[in-house]
């Protein structure tokens, strides 16, 4: 039988205080002879890690066992690089470090304060690129040339003036023509309306002047 297939008991040693890099040492002593190799430690027999941790004034302590195990359980252990989740007083003090941090993390949220509700809309126009602001300056030209325009027709005198023929029906608002809302009313419609009723002055005055003549 090969010394690779021969059983034995691996075990785990916690250094204290931890050495440069090193907290652990993990080993194997082949049948029953755990406590002759524990005792080798520390001495030119025993691991060259336990010596320098003997050196610099440091200790260890045996911590868990796997017994009726083989160098390969040793190895693949060692593979893993995560020794210190097999230490038992290692756990605790990882747990109680995860945590901690959970709870830190739970204040830090809690403590940051919401944004007001128009915070967003009020960074809204900061990010607005260039050309969202060129079209609204042109769509708000062309409401007011419309609103212009649609003052200039009002203020022509049309053929309901006196002396100018039959007054023809009232022109309708325009449902295409754009227009810019003030206090619910529109441009547009005041100079329509305003048309209106200067027409109808117009043929109050043309009803009057054909009374008195005729009279």
């Amino acid at each position: 039988m090969s010394r690779k297939n021969v059983p034995g008991t691996t075990y785990l040693l916690h250094l204290d205080p931890p050495y440069r890099h090193a907290r652990h040492y993990l080993g194997f002593a082949e049948g029953d002879g755990l406590a002759d190799r524990l005792a080798e430690h520390g001495t030119p027999h025993g691991a060259k890690l336990l010596a320098a941790v003997k050196a610099a004034g440091g200790t260890w302590r045996l911590v868990r066992t796997w017994p009726q195990t083989t160098r390969s359980a040793e190895r693949q252990i060692k593979r893993t690089r995560h020794v210190p989740h097999y230490c038992p007083e290692c756990q605790p003090q990882r747990s109680a470090d995860r945590r901690a941090a959970r709870q830190s993390q739970r204040k830090e949220t809690s403590m940051t304060p919401d944004p007001p509700p128009g915070a967003e809309l009020a960074s809204a126009p900061a990010d607005t690129p260039r050309g969202a602001w060129r079209e609204r300056g042109a769509a708000r030209q062309r409401r007011d040339a419309a609103a212009t325009a649609a003052w200039a027709l009002a203020d022509r005198p049309g053929p309901d003036q006196p002396g100018s023929g039959p007054r023809p029906e009232p022109a309708r608002e325009p449902a295409a023509l754009p227009s810019a809302s003030r206090g619910g009313r529109t441009w547009t419609g005041r100079a329509l309306r305003a048309s209106a009723a200067r027409n109808r002055n117009a043929m109050r005055q043309d009803i009057e002047r054909d009374r008195e003549a005729g009279g």
